[in-house]
């Protein structure tokens, strides 16, 4: 806060935004010290298992992507830069394969992981739900 006050006229200044970000920074800190009541831990656990019901999925269906991708790339340099016609198109096609499925792939996943955790998301949900 700076008071100027000078050629008979009055200037205020204040500056609270510096004091405002070292007390939510001060405040973060401090919560994780204080003992939770449960509702964080059970919202932090759905968090877990949406993402654990996510992640897999993407991982699995971007891996297939991306080697089908280099495996109908490297056909294209055999068929195109090497003239090795066959070789190229006998390599390209299980790339093509390969990029066709991984949708198909993470949407079976993603179906099978929703199936397998759904009743324990369910539950915590409505556990969160009721305490709110």
């Amino acid at each position: 806060m700076d008071e100027n006050k000078g050629n008979g006229g009055y200037s205020f200044t204040y500056h609270a935004s510096e004091k405002q970000k070292i007390r939510r920074e001060v405040e973060l800190i401090r919560n994780q010290y204080l003992e939770e009541d449960g509702t964080s831990d059970k919202l932090e656990r759905l968090k877990a298992l949406d993402n654990k019901v996510k992640k897999t999925p993407i991982i699995i269906s971007w891996i297939i992507g991306v080697v089908g991708t280099l495996v109908f790339g490297g056909g294209l340099s055999l068929y195109m830069a090497l003239s090795h016609e066959i070789a190229g198109i006998i390599t390209a096609i299980p790339g093509v394969v390969m990029i066709l499925l991984a949708n198909p792939c993470y949407k079976a996943l993603l179906k099978k992981r929703k199936e397998k955790y759904s009743l324990e998301v369910i539950t915590l949900s409505n556990e969160l739900l009721e305490e709110i």
